[in-house]
């Protein structure tokens, strides 16, 4: 067996182990299948680490210190180091299968027969050698112990083998039988004899063969067997010795649930033990001693006058581990208990954002009657990364989300929604917010275990009570406590301030936090978690680079920017762990600014500030000003529970002659234009790290319409461009300097970049947010030019050049998206509308590169016209916003500039195609995205934004079925009822902006007077469906956006039309 097992150890190592083999013994790839099989590992590790991209890719393998020759080498190199001590425990587990039967293994105390675990029989060998090397029976208080962590580490060698062994067990089984337990469902008993031969035969040879064909099953299952003893030993040697000093029952441990907590550290986890009388004890096999240091905080707080006064539970440290009192969860009884409790929480909002604290999601509090408690707490101080060491995009708001993120937002307690590592299935995950019982998910479960119909199928989730949930039914919302959790945060704010001085005394209750040991948040576990999930599939399994390679995820946040980031030395570390099969921790005290590992040498000046030094910051700038601003992030996180949109709903139209009431008069569209400027002037928020503004407002993160409060970004469409543009035009209008400063300030970032001159910059800012005329670099340019030109500034001018100089033909070819919004067609019209104002020739020809990609990109369609499909969607578009109207009025005014006919052609097919999907008993155009109302009417999609679209192409070339396309969309607008929201992409001021440019100002203004007087009724507009006084200032579905609206009305033709980037 010697042999064998050095063939696995071979075949298992990583890659990182080939590599160093490689650079040091120089071996060459052989033969034609060694060059095939290393040309697809590198172009599937192209693919993972770096999204194909060929830049990317060339820096993780020069940072990595590789050049694509050594690396094809160790990709078909397998390493040859010699005995490691896994190799041992593997050479156990293969003889102790060896040895046993099937009916000696299943009268193993760690097997149920009511509750089998996936190929069980052939992973107790690994189990007995586990269990012989940790001799739990010799403490006879752990001795009941041992069947459950025996059986919690049974199943999760199951997990581990499952992806290989079952593809194994169906290539030799009679796929028939499947069929007809499919047919059958459970009507029919399944029959285990082919289980059984196909589990003898592999338990005759301790599993060997499987081994050898999933090496790296192998290597894991044998780590685990290790790590595994190590952690059960520690375990059982520090209970023994605490066990008189926690002051323990006399009575051995009942139980105990395992693996409580992520694996950290070689496979270490929380366990949670219990006694036959109801007493419960929670392992931790960390220090405690900030746990002690915040429990004492608490205390001092609680003899200052808290109120109501907060509860921990009690801890004992011992260095490096610990035991903590275990927090039951009960709900509360009455709503005086409910309202005690969210007082207490909002107690707790306002001490974690002092302490600048992070990660208390819902796992990581319990509520107990009226008490909600922490129960994590290794990151209660968090600090900053460095500016200098920030991964991922490019983001010209990054010193403003640094800013926001030292706010209450930052510690997780208060509602966010977050998908998983793939940006999809949305929850609440916050401590207080997150209290929903755990949806039932749609997951993949085993049916019918170590049986001949065996399979996976479609399953939800059975429903579980999260911990945090205080109320004592499902019907209970936090929202409807918002009041005293605002109560609580204020009476802990104030008392904070007027204790101020002993709380930064030098022998202050804040000391015992100095020198604490902290956990640094890197990456979220999610994340991690997926990639692991991903690297224990059967392709994986089979090689040890393969499972490197998926793994090598984690690098790719690393590879944007072109110098290698000053965090590289983590990736490492991550990696190390993730080949374990932990997920990585990054640890720093709260004086430092320095980051270690177990797997990296200490890395100095990863941060910004030591986490100490900026609690005191934050609790020496308590005062009235913060109190406002912390409780104005409260109220606006806590609209983003639930889902809803901007949209309008399904539209037919009915044509009508004209609108009830009267049309609004130009002093009153002033007034509220002044009104709403005045407002966001109120609303812009000083950011201290570059002197810049910036506007809080809720994102919607995705189709389903969940939402984010945070700092809104750079875009023209939802962005501080949009915003500054508003308030440059009302500058403009008005005189008022106030404004012409604030829009300045708003776009600060921008214009720093521009002054800098910094290319580099400008290309990762590209990449970050795509060449869209609304959210992309198209938005830039376009935003740049208009408010020079509103505020006087010509410098702008060069600036907008300076960023559409970033629109090479690579980039441009690079685009899928194609439209107005995110895609090529936005981006030719910034610049045309650039052209227009400079003469570049520079600019003309980057434009006539965009419609060449353009005409290049159309596909054919089922009305046998070409037309432009974005990926997300299955057919073409109608509409102005992502269809056809956009992209068409883009290729017509590249015409209007270079007379090149092919351009004018597409426009003209693209809208014969648009006009194919024309609904005549509708009396609109349908909408062909898939989940949404059949029709809508508004700039985005529908009547309004297609008139819009004929309008300016009508005046580059007049056109009759263009003017009947015209008619149809003016007959469409005047019939509409009222949209549920009133901003200008989905709702009433997008039909406004379109009658009043189409020539019907009565019917502009009779609408724009209903807004107004729904918005005098109720006291705001209505920017979503499902919350009033919603703070979202943006231009296309924000307040900035009504109120350009109200401009255009109150001077007409006085400003450009910007929903056709005029």
């Amino acid at each position: 067996m010697k042999a064998e097992i050095a063939s696995i150890v071979s075949r298992a190592a990583t890659l990182w182990e080939r590599l160093d083999y490689a650079r040091q013994f120089q071996p060459s790839v052989s033969n034609s299948d060694g060059e095939e099989r290393a040309a697809a590992l590198l172009k599937t590790w192209k693919s993972i680490a770096a999204g194909d991209d060929d830049e990317q890719f060339e820096r993780r393998l020069r940072w990595g210190g590789w050049t694509e020759d050594l690396v094809r080498r160790a990709l078909v190199t397998e390493s040859h180091e010699d005995c490691p001590g896994w190799s041992i425990t593997l050479g156990a587990i293969i003889a102790a299968g060896a040895t046993a039967s099937l009916e000696s293994t299943r009268g193993d105390p760690a097997i149920r027969a009511h509750q089998p675990v996936p190929f069980e029989e052939l992973l107790m060998g690994a189990v007995r050698v586990a269990r012989q090397r940790v001799a739990l029976g010799s403490s006879k208080r752990c001795a009941p112990l041992a069947v459950y962590l025996e059986r919690d580490l049974l199943m999760r060698l199951s997990t581990l083998a499952f992806p290989a062994f079952f593809p194994e067990f169906e290539a030799e089984r009679s796929q028939g039988t499947v069929l007809l337990a499919n047919l059958l469902g459970h009507r029919a008993k399944p029959s285990t004899e082919p289980y059984l031969r196909f589990a003898s035969k592999h338990l005759a040879n301790g599993a060997l063969q499987l081994f050898l064909k999933y090496p790296v099953l192998a290597r894991l299952c044998a780590q685990a067997i290790d790590f595994w003893v190590e952690a059960v030993s520690e375990f059982r040697d520090r209970l023994d010795a605490d066990w008189d000093l926690i002051g323990l029952p006399d009575e051995a441990v009942a139980g105990v649930e395992p693996g409580c907590s992520d694996f950290h550290h070689h496979h270490r986890s929380v366990y949670v033990l219990h006694w036959d009388g109801g007493r419960r004890l929670v392992y931790k096999p960390r220090g405690l001693a900030i746990d002690v240091a915040y429990a004492g905080l608490l205390q001092w707080l609680n003899k200052k006058g808290a109120e109501p006064p907060l509860w921990v539970p009690r801890t004992w440290d011992r260095g490096t581990y610990g035991w903590v009192q275990f927090v039951d969860h009960r709900t509360c009884s009455t709503d005086d208990e409910l309202r005690r409790y969210y007082e207490r929480a909002g107690m707790l909002v306002c001490l974690s954002r002092t302490l600048q604290s992070s990660d208390l999601h819902h796992e990581n509090i319990i509520a107990s009657g009226e008490h909600p408690v922490l129960i994590d707490l290794e990151t209660l101080l968090q600090p900053d990364p460095h500016s200098s060491a920030a991964l991922g995009g490019f983001e010209l708001s990054g010193a403003e989300m640094r800013s926001f993120n030292r706010s209450v937002s930052r510690s997780g307690l208060l509602p966010l929604m977050m998908g998983d590592a793939y940006g999809r299935n949305f929850e609440d995950v916050s401590g207080l917010g997150g209290i929903a019982d755990f949806a039932g998910k749609p997951v993949g479960t085993i049916d019918a275990i170590n049986t001949d119909t065996m399979r996976i199928v479609p399953h939800n989730e059975a429903a579980r009570r999260r911990p945090n949930n205080p109320f004592p039914d499902d019907a209970g919302d936090p929202a409807g406590y918002l009041s005293a959790i605002e109560t609580g945060f204020s009476r802990l704010h104030e008392l904070l301030v007027h204790e101020r001085e002993l709380l930064l005394a030098p022998d202050g209750p804040l000391r015992e936090l100095r020198m604490q040991l902290l956990r640094f948040i890197f990456r979220s576990t999610s994340s991690y978690a997926a990639i692991l999930e991903r690297s224990i599939r059967a392709e994986c399994l089979s090689d040890g680079a393969r499972r490197s390679i998926e793994l090598d995820a984690v690098s790719r946040a690393f590879l944007h920017g072109t110098g290698k980031p000053r965090f590289w030395p983590i990736l490492a570390a991550e990696l190390a762990a993730l080949e374990r099969l932990d997920v990585p921790v990054f640890m720093t005290t709260a004086d430092s600014t320095d980051l270690d590992s177990e797997d990296m040498s200490p890395l100095p000046g990863c941060l910004e500030d030591p986490a100490f030094v900026r609690v005191l910051a934050t609790v020496q700038g308590l005062d009235d000003a913060d109190r406002t601003f912390q409780l104005r992030v409260i109220h606006g996180m806590f609209q983003t529970r639930g889902r809803s949109g901007h949209s309008a709903a399904h539209c037919v139209c009915t044509p009508t002659d004209s609108e009830p009431g009267e049309p609004v008069t130009c002093e009153s569209a002033w007034r509220e234009a002044t009104a709403i400027a005045d407002q966001l002037v109120g609303g812009a928020i000083d950011c201290p790290d570059n002197g810049a503004a910036y506007w809080l407002g809720l994102k919607t993160r995705d189709e389903k319409g969940f939402r984010q409060f945070r700092p809104i970004g750079d875009a023209l469409f939802d962005g501080r461009m949009g915003i500054a543009l508003f308030l440059a035009a009302m500058a403009a209008a008005s005189a008022d300097s106030t404004y012409r400063q604030v829009a300045l300030l708003g776009i600060e970032p921008v214009l720093k970049l521009a002054r800098t001159q910094d290319r580099e910059g400008r290309r990762r800012y590209i990449h970050s947010i795509g060449i869209g005329g609304l959210t992309g670099i198209g938005s830039t340019v376009y935003g740049l030019a208009c408010i020079g030109k509103l505020v006087a500034a010509p410098e702008f001018t060069t600036h907008a050049a300076w960023f559409a100089r970033g629109l090479t033909p690579e980039v441009i070819g690079r685009d899928q998206q194609l439209d107005i919004v995110n895609g090529t067609a936005g981006a030719l019209l910034a610049l045309i509308s650039l052209f227009n104002q400079t003469g570049d020739r520079e600019l003309l020809e980057r434009a006539e590169q965009c419609g060449e990609h353009l005409l290049n990109c159309r596909e054919p369609t089922t009305c046998g016209h070409r037309a432009w499909r974005s990926p997300a969607n299955t057919a073409p578009l109608a509409g102005f916003s992502h269809g056809a109207s956009g992209i068409g009025l883009a290729l017509l005014s590249l015409f209007a500039r270079t007379a090149r006919p092919e351009f004018r052609d597409a426009a003209l097919e693209g809208f014969a195609y648009e006009r194919s999907l024309f609904d005549p008993h509708a009396n609109n155009w349908r909408d062909l995205r898939g989940g949404t109302a059949p029709y809508m009417a508004s700039w985005c999609h529908g009547a309004p934004g297609i008139g819009l679209a004929r309008v300016a192409a009508l005046q580059i070339y007049p056109d009759e079925p263009l003017a009947d396309d015209l008619a149809m969309a003016i007959s469409a607008s005047r019939g509409l009822s009222r949209a549920p929201v009133d901003h200008f992409c989905c709702g009433e001021f997008g039909r406004v902006e379109f009658l009043t440019v189409a020539l019907e100002e009565t019917a502009a203004r009779l609408r724009a007077n209903r807004v107004l007087a729904d918005k005098r009724t109720t006291g705001s507009y209505r920017l979503f469906t499902d919350i009033h006084e919603a703070s979202n200032p943006g231009l296309f579905q924000g307040l900035a956006g009504i109120g350009y609206g109200w401009l255009r009305l109150a001077r007409p033709r006085a400003f450009p039309c910007v929903l056709t980037l005029e």
